[in-house]
């Protein structure tokens, strides 16, 4: 696999929230950097990570619609994937989520090792994390 196939096809098992399949396309070590603003260590073991966005974050959309995800461009240079796309959906207080993030993603051979994500956290932590952090 090409190093954007790696990152497309881990992300379309992420974004459907299936950890183990998205675990698959990463090495034994690969790390997860969260933007500082977010309440998570960071750099953190990409299980942690995922699994963290998993409970915290995708259990905040209808379950009934869930979130869909838009690949807007990606370009690769050797190993270092950028990915662009637009996560959105109606979350379960029933406002609209719309953001736009690019993931710098380094994979080496056939396993991703980095991800560096890139979006507005504020709205992030406003729309996803709010419950999630002051429970």
């Amino acid at each position: 696999m090409t190093p954007s196939e790696v990152v497309l096809a881990f992300f379309a098992d992420f974004w459907r929230g299936d950890l183990e399949a998205s675990l698959s396309h990463c090495s034994h070590d690969a790390q997860f950097e969260f933007a500082p603003s977010l309440p998570y260590p960071s750099p953190a073991p990409m299980r942690q990570a995922l699994q963290a966005i998993l409970n915290d974050m995708y259990t905040k959309f209808d379950p009934a619609t869930g979130m869909q995800v838009s690949v807007d461009r990606i370009m690769t240079n050797n190993s270092d994937v950028a990915i662009e796309y637009t996560a959105s959906g109606i979350l379960q207080n029933g406002q609209r989520y719309v953001n736009r993030y690019l993931t710098l993603a380094i994979v080496h051979g056939d396993k991703l090792v980095l991800l560096r994500p890139y979006t507005d956290t504020a709205y992030v932590s406003e729309s996803l994390l709010k419950r999630a952090v002051s429970q």
